[in-house]
């Protein structure tokens, strides 16, 4: 099962590595970080952060997160990929687009300037911190212990933490009911996007026009149909860089993108870096970081 928790309690300034268990380019994964009581500094992407009781952090997996000044809080992390959703009986395309407004992937952008570090700290209410203490405690003990059906208690709590995660979200940037639509045209992306595909044949895939489409994409999201096209690509092309040795080459025909230049100009225009010297200097960035995503 692709879940790693960790417990830190007062006074451990340590914190041993957790690698996400990254197999395919399907499988994003998620970091969240929990303090549970105390305040101190965390820096995600080099960015320092103030963190206080009850503060909820949530981590992509290509950021790197230095948790060392953290030493005066309680904390937990919490690392989980969508395969752990589908073991938990979680549809992992509906969890995604529970938040098609906002959805999930989004705060794997680099861009989006709402999903930077500090726009994804989100403050737990009194009834939920103590739902979450008492949730990571069971969790922590069912991973440790591994007792006769172990695996569907750890499934039943990660299940309840994960829905807990997008009710704070969706209360955070007051997201409504997300358009049937839009769901089904961000569901199309997300299932295609390795393909040639382009604005013509998501909007075939809904039955509506091309330029209808955009308008009500990018009125929903912020983001255009295109947009999201590249946005899917250039997440799960970070994790290929990340976690595996492929070439940029075959990266970029894994996701989509058949003209290896092609590729490195957009990913030059998404991140300010070229595809090499992106892999290289968060290479570098895991290998000093105390705690890496």
């Amino acid at each position: 099962m692709a879940t790693f928790l960790s417990h830190l309690p007062k006074g451990r300034s340590s914190w041993s590595p957790i690698p996400p268990v990254i197999d395919t380019t399907e499988n994003l994964c998620i970091r969240v970080l929990f303090v549970e009581e105390g305040a101190g500094e965390c820096k995600i992407e080099n960015q320092s952060i103030q963190a206080t009781s009850s503060d909820l952090f949530l981590i992509a997996a290509h950021e790197t997160c230095d948790l060392s000044d953290l030493s005066g809080t309680e904390r937990w992390i919490l690392s989980f990929d969508l395969a752990a959703l589908s073991e938990a009986n979680i549809d992992t395309r509906g969890f995604l687009m529970l938040m098609t407004e906002e959805p999930l992937v989004s705060f794997l952008s680099t861009s989006n300037e709402q999903c930077q570090p500090e726009k994804r700290r989100f403050k737990v209410d009194r009834e939920s911190r103590l739902c979450w203490s008492s949730c990571l405690r069971h969790l922590e003990r069912e991973l440790t212990e591994k007792t006769f059906g172990y695996a569907d208690v750890v499934h039943s709590l990660l299940k309840l933490l994960l829905f807990d995660i997008v009710r704070i979200f969706k209360l955070r940037f007051k997201v409504k009911s997300a358009q049937p639509l839009v769901a089904k045209a961000l569901q199309f992306i997300e299932e295609n996007y390795r393909e040639t595909i382009s604005l013509s044949d998501v909007a075939a895939a809904v039955d509506r026009s091309p330029a209808y489409l955009t308008d009500l994409v990018r009125k929903t999201t912020g983001k255009t149909v295109l947009g999201w096209i590249v946005e899917h690509r250039m997440a799960h092309a970070r994790q290929m860089l990340l976690y595996t040795s492929h070439s940029v080459a075959h990266i970029a025909e894994q996701v989509g993108y058949f003209d290896r230049r092609h590729f490195s100009r957009q990913f030059l225009r998404s991140h300010n870096l070229t595809p090499q010297k992106w892999r290289h200097v968060h290479s570098v960035n895991n290998a000093v970081n105390t705690v890496t995503a």
